[in-house]
């Protein structure tokens, strides 16, 4: 299980989210899947306070998204640049696998995919492990993108994976395996971007037969009228465009590279900020820009009903809260709201010192706090559209424990409680006998000398009702 730390008394106030501009930095990563023996050399935009190869990543209440994108058929990640920048000034962690960029022989588009989806897991991975440059620093949420054979593989990877928050496919080809037939596997919210003159990766002979698959509800196909398959690079792309220059003959007019961009970035930015940010408002955004962008002749839109990206009404409270002992310390579950960013939990002790702690994820674990002592929590959601939620109801760990020990030839009962006068009973199965054992100490040792033989049941109470029972068989 992944879990996100609870450090004694830190408070992290709930900043705003996703408003503010970023300086970029830079880095090569070279990251290796030993499930199949495979490095992956990757490019990472992220933000920075200060920017610049190699810089530190900025901070951030829960952490910074991750966009992982994959290039097109012989095109340099690098060419994808104006993309990470635009992206990673905003709050994501931008990282292009620098895999399967041959010619010959032909790229390996189903391991294509899987380094797509690799390289975000395994940033998310390092930023829960301490002494690394981005520990702390990820968003738990990533997207699976690509343009061209990078969209198709994008399918590839993200096929039969709850674990992507969403998908976005630039004039996506077909791939080997299909892409199409892959996309039939991916049920996450998916964006749909095609090009109206492409010529390369033709609109209705790809990009749509690949939305209609797309088992999600929450899903659109946005077709850029005048742009073309390359215009989705920065323009160096050369072995893209000179592959485009004779299939395109009698296509066109072409609206210019940034034009395209633009219109990119229109649609692009809020459906991000939406599944990643967790912002609904960006969603009902998404949709208005899709509609004004049809409207004035921009874009031509497939999409469900425009409702089902609405804000709900209010945050909603964590429900099942769970607070246990695990190992040295407490930990602590809840069930997850869809339109959370994040959650902010206090812990309470002796219904006076209250901690306040942020976590992105509905987990939280602590071996910071002493187990025995009495220790209550709560938590709420963070909803950057709608605010904070209200709190759960307090709970407790059940900080009881029975256990039997065998010492010298003897059989003992073990206990402990975080509360004195603790009241323990054995009562043997049958109903022949019964023991009451009040007014212990909190914690303590029982020879169970003095029992018959049988099978017991044996029940341990403290003054706020902590139960835990046991059986013990002699």
């Amino acid at each position: 299980m992944s879990r996100h730390l609870l450090c004694l008394f830190l408070f992290i106030p709930f900043l705003s989210v996703n408003s503010q501009s970023y300086e970029v930095g830079t880095s090569e990563y070279q990251f290796f899947d030993s499930n199949r023996n495979r490095a992956i050399p990757s490019l990472v935009f992220y933000p920075s306070d200060i920017g610049g190869q190699n810089s530190s990543v900025a901070s951030s209440e829960f952490g910074f998204p991750v966009v992982s994108f994959g290039h097109g058929f012989v095109i340099d990640p690098a060419d994808y640049g104006w993309l990470a920048i635009e992206l990673a000034s905003e709050g994501y962690v931008v990282v292009l696998p620098q895999t399967e960029g041959q010619l010959l022989p032909a790229p390996d588009h189903l391991n294509f995919g899987l380094d797509i989806r690799f390289c975000a897991e395994e940033l998310i991975r390092l930023s829960r492990e301490e002494g690394n440059p981005i520990s702390g620093k990820i968003l738990p949420r990533y997207a699976m993108m690509g343009h061209s054979m990078g969209g198709g593989a994008t399918y590839l990877g993200a096929a039969n994976q709850n674990e992507v928050a969403t998908t976005v496919t630039f004039a996506a080809a077909n791939t080997d395996p299909s892409s199409i037939d892959a996309s039939g596997s991916v049920s996450v919210p998916s964006l749909v971007i095609a090009a109206a003159e492409d010529c390369v990766t033709p609109v209705s002979s790809n990009q749509v037969p690949m939305y209609e698959n797309l088992s999600n509800p929450e899903k659109a196909i946005i077709t850029i009228v005048g742009a073309s398959h390359c215009n989705f690079t920065d323009g160096s792309a050369s072995l893209c465009y000179l592959g485009e220059t004779f299939p395109c003959f009698g296509f066109g007019p072409f609206i210019s590279r940034n034009q395209q961009h633009q219109r990119v970035l229109l649609v692009l930015k809020p459906w991000l900020r939406n599944y990643l940010y967790s912002n609904c408002s960006a969603g009902e955004e998404f949709v208005s820009n899709a509609i004004s962008g049809q409207s004035n002749g921009d874009f031509n839109v497939v999409a469900p009903d425009e409702s089902i990206w609405n804000c709900p009404p209010e945050c909603s409270s964590p429900s099942n809260l769970n607070a246990s002992i695990e190992g040295s310390g407490f930990a602590l579950t809840w069930d997850n709201v869809p339109s959370a960013l994040g959650y902010q939990v206090q812990v309470q002790l002796n219904n006076e010192a209250v901690v306040t702690v942020s976590s992105p994820d509905n987990e939280l674990f602590s071996d910071q706090l002493n187990v025995d002592l009495p220790y209550q929590f709560k938590v709420r959601s963070f909803c950057p559209s709608l605010g904070l939620s209200s709190f759960s109801d307090w709970v407790s760990a059940n900080q009881a424990e029975l256990n039997f020990l065998l010492e010298n030839g003897n059989t003992y009962l073990a206990y402990s409680s975080y509360e004195e006068n603790v009241e323990i009973t054995i009562q043997s199965l049958s109903g022949s006998s019964f023991q009451r054992i009040s007014d212990l100490p909190r914690k303590g040792k029982i020879n169970l000398e003095f029992l018959d033989a049988g099978i017991h049941v044996v029940s341990l109470k403290s003054n706020k009702n902590f139960l835990i029972e046991k059986i013990w068989i002699p």
